[in-house]
């Protein structure tokens, strides 16, 4: 479950102002320290999250027809692993340091071995490019080592798919929110959630799941290797 807890302490405006501009405007996790010190508990609530249907059997069939699978989260670090682990992507929750990364250390990685670029092909306007010769540096050091990212923005979700596509793989995307809009426009197959995902998602997806339903995604790998 993801806990969530709420607390409040009494503060005027100037104060406040005060306290933000002398501290980085609470941008990072110490400033924002300062702001939590000396709160009022409130209530700590619990917000579980449910898998979807069928969600286990299928990542497991796609695992079979030899597609890895990468979780890309915005989650804290112990949310996401914890979903890795119920779908069968990590069988031990206990030993799986050395398969998660967070979307800081990831983008600073990809940032050593990626450039900035701009599309003129598909029109995917700016964007990311990975060099040549750190291909194989990215395919054995990253992309087979980390099969969970926890607190991933959009920039490294949008590189991460891009670093995977210049090494000449078919790489698909599912996502249902704004942050994940520049990686499903990325991919080489965007899937959008029809019913919970968002206007942005939808515009930069190529298949839209109507019912939201993940099996879809296994008939479109299944339908795209035949044809």
């Amino acid at each position: 479950m993801k806990p969530l807890a709420i607390a409040y302490k009494d503060m005027d405006a100037e104060q406040f102002k005060e306290l933000k501009a002398s501290n980085n405007n609470f941008e990072d996790e110490d400033t924002r320290q300062i702001l939590e010190d000396e709160l009022t508990l409130v209530a700590v609530v619990g917000l579980n999250d449910p898998l979807r249907d069928n969600i286990t059997k299928t990542i497991k069939k796609i695992m079979e027809a030899n597609t890895n699978v990468r979780i890309i989260s915005g989650d804290h670090k112990w949310s996401a692993l914890q979903t890795a682990y119920q779908i069968g992507l990590i069988p031990d929750e206990q030993n799986a340091e050395d398969s998660i990364i967070s979307g800081e250390e990831l983008k600073r990685k990809l940032t050593e071995i990626m450039i900035k670029s701009v599309d003129t092909e598909e029109g995917r306007g700016e964007t990311w490019k990975l060099n040549k010769e750190h291909e194989r540096l990215f395919k054995d050091e990253i992309l087979r080592v980390f099969i969970v990212v926890y607190r991933a923005d959009p920039e490294v979700k949008h590189m991460f798919t891009a670093a995977i596509r210049d090494t000449n793989t078919v790489v698909g995307v599912t996502g249902e929110g704004l942050n994940d809009a520049r990686a499903l426009s990325e991919a080489s197959v965007g899937f959008a959630m029809g019913e919970d995902g968002c206007a942005a998602a939808k515009e930069h997806a190529d298949i839209i799941l109507t019912d939201d339903n993940f099996t879809s995604v296994l008939n479109a790998i299944r339908w795209g290797r035949n044809i």
